[in-house]
């Protein structure tokens, strides 16, 4: 008994000691914080996921990803430095072609002290991997590599947001979730468009990675020309994306259900290659909302001569969350060899001071009625200190609109231009008026001519115009000069003087004074317009 008395003891006394080392241990153990997040280009299953510290030092896991993404323990000593979350392998329903394919690596940077226990979800998309290898293979700053990015594809990742398939997304995801599924598939559809295997997407993006690390996004990199999978990246690889994201955004594979004042900002890629041609745009101003003059540099792919001789025709268009229209434009005239100039008349932006968008403009410039170039022009909109677009309306000058209701005919009056002509205090203001017809018409105004009303209704025709003005309330003259075969009218012999100049102007067409809400003339109140002209 004493014996087995011993053993009892001996045992306790060893299962004790043994707790004790436990707890020991456990009390020592650093403190971690739960990571979940996601491989997505879309979902990637079965991939292998390595935390890392920008020296490739492991951190945490490696752990493997299900469709419901992936969770991770990370050290709390390690959340104050930058990581890098790398994954090899899985596979993925590609986006543009539906197939089950095998993925490449993927990485995102994640900035030191972005991660906390409330701020712990990381997402890998095709656009942080092209920021992480900007700055782990390609030597730039993060703020140097998102800047860039944004530049080339017109927006800046989110690790934090958790996209959503854009060919199935999740229910109850939030727009900012389906708009970064809508993005990752743009890449699928990039791919797809370049003739590249779905599988080659991942080699594509440290293609793009490599052409951006020289900051601009143009098939070309310090080291030369760039390629992947045997196929060269194109010159107007910016366009192309912009391309493909309106492509895949358009198509029956798109089921986010957002609108095209939902997609962000369109990249505008100043170069385009049709079949034929090689096309820059160029302009001497950023593109704001009312007059934006532009030209198009057009040589020949066969041996980069300037494109002679061409006939262009330009299809302005706003792509909006309910509806399409046009705007009122000049077309190319070929201003010197291969040099095509233009004016588009923009009615609003497509971007708003605050970053919002409001949809997308669409220039389409159809070449010799067989190639078709695509531009994007981001839109922004006017400073208040200068007028850049006043309205007056018809009155019993009606057109039928989009909703088959009787409206007042809009006349939109454009500032199209400020010369000094003498003194430093006598001027020329120039208006462009252009009349709707309806949504997609809105010819120049001239004296005569007969305007279309929409939906079958009665024509209406144009005769004695006349335009008076009113500068800073100095009293109406009618002094103006008609040019019948643009609609820019002339304002000559203004008096202006340094600071905001208040130049009100009145619109008489066929006998009928317009207003500013179509009603009847209340004169003094509704019957004139007001530009404001600031001068230094």
């Amino acid at each position: 008994m004493e014996l087995q008395s011993f053993f009892r003891y001996a045992v306790l006394a060893c299962s004790i000691t043994t707790l004790a080392a436990c707890s020991s241990s456990g009390s020592d153990a650093p403190a971690t914080t739960t990571i979940s997040g996601s491989i997505f280009a879309s979902h990637v299953d079965g991939a292998t996921v390595t935390v890392k510290d920008t020296s490739g030092n492991d951190i945490a896991g490696p752990v493997t990803t299900g469709h419901d993404g992936f969770t991770v323990s990370i050290p709390d000593a390690d959340l104050a430095s930058t990581l890098v979350f790398e994954s090899t392998g899985g596979t993925f329903d590609d986006e543009a072609t539906g197939a089950s394919t095998d993925a490449g690596a993927m990485s995102v940077m994640v900035a030191g002290g972005s991660l906390s226990s409330t701020s712990n979800s990381v997402h890998a998309t095709p656009g942080s991997k092209i920021i992480n290898e900007l700055v782990t293979v390609h030597g730039m700053t993060m703020t140097d590599a998102e800047a860039a990015f944004n530049s080339a594809f017109g927006y800046t990742p989110d690790h934090g947001i958790a996209p959503t398939d854009a060919t199935s997304p999740a229910a109850g995801a939030e727009n900012d979730q389906l708009l970064a599924g809508l993005r990752a598939a743009a890449f699928s559809q990039l791919t797809s468009d370049l003739g590249l295997p779905a599988d080659q997407q991942f080699n594509l993006l440290s293609a793009l990675a490599l052409d951006l690390s020289d900051n601009t996004l143009d098939g070309q990199a310090a080291s030369g020309a760039v390629s992947v999978g045997g196929t060269a990246i194109p010159e107007d690889i910016q366009n192309k994306f912009s391309t493909a994201l309106l492509n895949f955004h358009g198509s029956a594979n798109d089921n986010t259900g957002l609108n095209d004042a939902q997609i962000g900002v369109v990249p505008f890629a100043k170069v385009v290659l049709t079949a034929s041609y090689r096309i820059e745009y160029s302009s001497m101003m950023m593109e704001m909302q009312g007059k934006s003059a532009f030209n198009l540099t057009i040589t020949n792919l066969s041996d980069g001569s300037a494109a002679t001789g061409l006939t262009l025709a330009l299809s302005p268009m706003m792509h909006m969350a309910d509806r399409m229209h046009s705007t009122p434009y000049v077309d190319f005239v070929e201003t010197s060899p291969g040099t095509y100039t233009a004016t588009a008349y923009y009615l609003m932006p497509s971007v708003m001071m605050t970053g919002d968008t409001m949809g997308y403009w669409h220039l389409m410039v159809d070449i010799d009625s067989t190639e078709m170039a695509n531009l994007y022009p981001t839109v922004m909109m006017a400073m208040a200190d200068n007028t850049q677009r006043v309205q007056l309306k018809g009155i019993t000058d009606t057109i039928v609109d989009m909703n088959m209701l009787t409206v007042p005919r809009p006349y939109n009056l454009f500032r199209d231009g400020l010369t000094e002509t003498g003194g430093g205090t006598n001027y020329q203001f120039d208006i462009f008026i252009a009349p709707m017809e309806d949504m997609l018409n809105f010819p120049a105004l001239l004296d005569p001519m007969t305007l279309n009303s929409g939906m079958g209704a009665p024509t209406y025709d144009v005769n004695n115009v006349t335009v008076d003005v009113n500068v800073n309330d100095g009293g109406w003259q009618n002094d103006h000069g008609v040019d019948n075969t643009d609609g820019t009218w002339s304002l000559n012999g203004l008096s202006l003087t340094s600071g905001a100049n208040q130049i009100k102007v009145r619109l008489t067409v066929s006998g009928e004074t317009k207003t500013t809400d179509g009603l009847a003339v209340n004169a003094g109140v509704n019957d004139f317009t007001t530009f404001i002209v600031t001068l230094p």
